[in-house]
């Protein structure tokens, strides 16, 4: 998936008010002003809840995908 910056500014405002991420600004290794963004407590139990999830979408595929080349 390509993500441009108008795709991934708002999901980060969104997470910001959620309160999964904060943010703050540093000076970068070229020596300008960046925007970094930081998980939260929140947000890092968040992502484990998340990553669950998938994990248990991911193994449900590959049973069906078993399952189908089996067939096949």
């Amino acid at each position: 998936m390509n993500w441009s910056s108008a795709m991934l500014y708002p999901v980060l405002r969104r997470m910001a008010r959620e309160g999964l991420i904060r943010s703050e600004w540093r000076v970068s290794a070229e020596n300008r002003m960046r925007k970094y963004y930081i998980l939260t407590n929140l947000g890092r139990r968040e992502f484990k809840v998340e990553k669950a999830r998938w994990i248990n979408i991911q193994n449900a595929l590959r049973k069906l995908w078993a399952t189908a080349e089996a067939a096949d």
